[in-house]
């Protein structure tokens, strides 16, 4: 889509889907990804890519170039700005640009330019409160108010509640005009993880155990041995014994595999 830089912009209502939560062990991690095209004149100032964000820096996340320099704005209440040391390319020619943020990690932050890694890891855990609003969210200006809007044009914006791994930023790149490879699976199952989980190509990834800990699986429901000190990371709690991450949803299969919590996939 080409916005004009003064009145265009595309207004989502209302999905709690695109809320992220609070940071913890298997909540509250995002990517953001856009191919987008600006030439330098579209390139100063500041422009959203994409915004869900309450007003008055209430909780919320928005992506933007800021003089062509891509940036993250993380709230929970508290603002933070995550900006790349430089500019990306502002040449009139399609750009994939993204960022992958795992908010557990002091290094979790990084910034991705056609695939690659785009300039020095930053640390997110800074804001590590819930992320999640009522408001309405928006592809190519604030989504309150209309101001920063984006001049040139956006394609392909993606929110995924997770960290995309260096690997798949650059699958996404590489896919180009094709769009991004997604896993195969049967022509008749769409859903292959309806009960949560990220899928491997085989079965639903939950989540892997913090290091130094094990996973384990107890009477329907999935648990980590605890740290030193019974402390649990956020995400989990302590139930006296062993931190407790999520119960098993009826219908799910569940299993261990290399320290990974895991549901078979549906089909």
């Amino acid at each position: 889509m080409n916005l004009d830089g003064k009145y265009d912009y595309i207004e989502i209502l209302g999905d709690t889907a695109l809320n992220v939560g609070e940071a913890g062990w298997l909540t509250g991690n995002l990517s953001i990804n856009a191919w987008v095209k600006v030439n330098q004149t579209g390139a100063i100032g500041t422009h959203v890519i994409f915004d869900k964000e309450s007003p008055v820096w209430g909780p919320g996340y928005g992506f933007y170039l800021l003089n062509g320099r891509p940036g993250l704005r993380l709230s929970d209440g508290t603002p933070t700005i995550f900006l790349a040391s430089t500019s990306m390319p502002t040449d009139g020619q399609w750009h994939l640009v993204g960022v992958s943020v795992n908010r557990m990690s002091t290094t979790g932050g990084q910034f991705y330019v056609d695939g690659m890694p785009f300039g020095a890891p930053f640390n997110p855990t800074v804001r590590s409160g819930t992320l999640e609003n009522n408001y309405h969210a928006r592809i190519g200006s604030r989504a309150y108010g209309t101001m920063d809007i984006f001049k040139g044009s956006i394609d392909e914006v993606k929110i995924f509640k997770r960290a995309l791994t260096a690997t798949e930023q650059k699958s996404t790149f590489d896919a180009g005009s094709y769009g991004e490879c997604k896993p195969q699976v049967d022509d008749y199952c769409l859903s292959p993880c309806p009960y949560g989980g990220v899928f491997d190509g085989a079965n639903c990834q939950l989540g892997k155990a913090p290091a130094g800990t094990n996973a384990f699986l107890y009477k329907g429901t999935f648990y980590y041995t605890p740290l030193s000190g019974n402390t649990c990371l956020p995400g989990s709690w302590f139930d006296g014994a062993n931190c407790n991450v999520q119960e098993v949803p009826t219908g799910a299969t569940p299993f261990i595999y290399a320290n990974y919590w895991y549901f078979a996939a549906a089909c």
